[in-house]
């Protein structure tokens, strides 16, 4: 019987979810209202026994008051209500108790029981608020106090005494079992928090341990995917020179042996070799650019150029192409809008890349129709471009369960049967989002696909002008060459190279060591110097007849390297060595040449 009440009591107002701080707070008011409210009957009931009926009135009133209270709030959880209602009849109801029985003595000091009523003003969040129900209690003692003695004279009953025993020993035994009660439990949630804190505390300590713990395995998991990606890299790196140098043997043998008498079977396999180098020309090419993106080397040269003009020139460079393809079902228009007619300043080699990479995916997968292209500005200021690139096809399309893999990388639509690896979408998009650009399309199966390209590209008023210098054979056929190159395959390349352009004047040098050798003996013009060779590498022999040449005061001669390594570092790197130009492989001669023009300064 005793747990039901108890039970009951407890549920008073509840609310479900409810913070532990705001259950407290709660109970309190609670446990002080019944509190007061059975005090109330026991005075009542103490004031019948005297025969004061009319002031029995007061304490029954106010149980009657906080019962109603304690119903409202159980049907409204109100809870500012019902504690605002509690506190305010708790205060005024001990001091009309205390002056209808005559006077502090005569009460027995039931004023002391707004001492709980002042308690239960703690409840409020606000301290203004407590501090003004303390302002309120000082204030209700001091009219108290100050009408005493009228009371005491004109309004104590006959039948009491004038200082009430009972009423002393009764409040002060109510009062003090009531402080227990309340103390009592505030020590019971008090062991609760502290329990609570303490399996809190403890679960804390576990999951700062397991915290710990996943920090070391995501530590040494991020230090292995780290070590992944530079060895991944690398292996990226290594495979994209290893495949250069070969490479550069087998396009150069097929270029030279296109230039011999063959018939037309012959001359169809050698256009068809050609065509597979192209595909593996580009593939290493997009390797080189996926590991320097993932090892953020991947570094942009800007320049100043006409946008329109650039542009135009491209398109019209593509047109010729695809015109001459044997796929006469597909059409090829482009526009280029003149409000582009503007000097710009950005990367102009991966602009043309972005621009190649979306046209020959268009082509790839479209069998007949139109690939049409539209450059266009959306928007202009005084410093900044934006310019939209769409490239839109009537091909196979991209099924839609497959279009959120699109740009990931090595993801190829394996129904369609078509050439490479899938990289050249995925590099397009992380170069458009490097330049600082966005890269979107939208597909229809069966129907076509249109990708969008929006660059924001830099606005300037100055053009670099360059003068292009013309190649004339006759002009570097004087050259004295020094070809550095441990490679059997490649000597041979170079040597057709220059002897078809009757180019005779150059002698070799099989590794680095020689190469410095040969270098003090003789004055060449020009050494091309490959950079991996055994004894010592390009590097190193370069380093060796430059210090030779300064030590003796000579001249030094010009050093080109002619390389697998086509990392942008590493272009860099022997740049600022002071080779005079870098070359990568594989090279035709017609880049050879344009090169030794330009770094022996022969113009026409």
């Amino acid at each position: 019987m005793t747990a039901s009440i108890l039970n009951a009591i407890l549920k008073i107002g509840d609310l479900k979810n409810e913070k532990k701080s705001l259950r407290t707070v709660r109970l309190l008011q609670v446990y002080l209202a019944i509190f007061i409210g059975i005090g109330g009957i026991v005075w009542g009931i103490i004031a019948v026994y005297f025969g004061l009926y009319t002031r029995s009135l007061i304490p029954f009133g106010y149980t009657l008051v906080t019962c109603l209270n304690l119903y409202y709030f159980h049907s409204t959880r109100n809870f500012g209500i019902f504690r605002f209602i509690q506190n305010t009849i708790s205060f005024v109801m001990p001091f009309l108790f205390q002056l209808a029985l005559g006077g502090f003595e005569s009460s027995g000091f039931i004023m002391i029981w707004s001492l709980i009523a002042l308690t239960g003003s703690l409840s409020y969040d606000s301290k203004r608020k407590s501090v003004a129900w303390l302002f309120l209690f000082l204030g209700l003692v001091a009219i108290a106090w100050f009408f005493n003695d009228y009371a005491k004279i004109n309004l104590k009953p006959d039948i009491l005494e004038p200082f009430s025993l009972w009423f002393l020993i009764l409040n002060t035994c109510t009062l003090a079992s009531m402080i227990y009660i309340v103390v009592l439990f505030f020590v019971q949630e008090l062991l609760k928090i502290r329990n609570s804190l303490s399996k809190s505390r403890n679960n804390l300590k576990e999951a700062i341990l397991n915290l710990e713990s996943t920090k070391e395995e995501l530590e040494e998991k991020n230090i292995k995917l780290t070590e992944h990606n530079k060895l991944k890299s690398k292996f990226l790196a290594t495979v994209s020179h290893e495949i250069r140098t070969p490479l550069n043997g087998i396009m150069g043998l097929t270029d030279l042996l296109s230039t011999t008498k063959l018939d037309n079977n012959q001359m169809n396999y050698v256009e068809t070799l050609q065509k597979s180098n192209k595909i593996l020309h580009r593939l290493v090419n997009d390797v080189l650019d996926l590991t320097q993106i993932e090892s953020n080397k991947l570094s942009f040269s800007t320049s100043a150029f006409q946008l329109h003009d650039e542009l135009s020139h491209i398109l019209e460079l593509l047109d010729v192409r695809f015109k001459q393809a044997d796929n006469p079902k597909v059409d090829f228009k482009y526009l280029v809008s003149n409000d582009l007619k503007q000097i710009v300043k950005t990367d102009k080699t991966r602009l043309k890349q972005i621009l190649i990479n979306l046209i020959n995916n268009a082509f790839k997968f479209t069998e007949e129709g139109l690939v049409e292209v539209i450059v266009e500005s959306i928007s202009e200021s005084e410093e900044t471009n934006k310019v939209k690139i769409t490239i839109k096809d009537t091909g196979i399309g991209i099924p839609e369960e497959k279009q959120d893999s699109l740009f990931k990388e090595f993801y190829r639509i394996d129904e369609l049967h078509k050439e490479g690896v899938g990289l050249g979408l995925s590099i397009t998009r992380k170069i458009v989002d490097l330049m600082g650009g966005e890269l979107d399309f939208t597909s229809v199966h069966k129907k076509g696909t249109t990708f969008t390209v929006i660059l924001p590209l830099q606005v300037t008023n100055e053009l670099a002008i360059k003068e292009e210098i013309p190649i004339n054979i006759d002009d570097i056929k004087n050259l004295k060459i020094l070809i550095a190159e441990d490679n059997e395959v490649n000597r041979l390349i170079v040597t057709k190279m220059l002897e078809n352009n009757e180019i005779n004047d150059f002698d070799f040098a099989f590794n680095g060591k020689e190469a410095v050798e040969k270098s003090k003996i003789d004055n060449y013009d020009l050494i091309l110097m490959d950079i991996n060779m055994p004894e010592l590498t390009g590097v190193e022999a370069t380093n060796e007849i430059f210090n030779y040449c300064k030590e003796n005061d000579l001249p030094r001669p010009k050093i080109a390297a002619l390389t697998a390594n086509a990392m942008e570092n590493e272009i860099k790197f022997y740049s600022d060595l002071g080779m005079s130009f870098v070359l990568n492989k594989p090279f035709t001669f017609n880049q050879l040449a344009t090169n030794i023009s330009k770094v022996m300064a022969i113009v026409n």
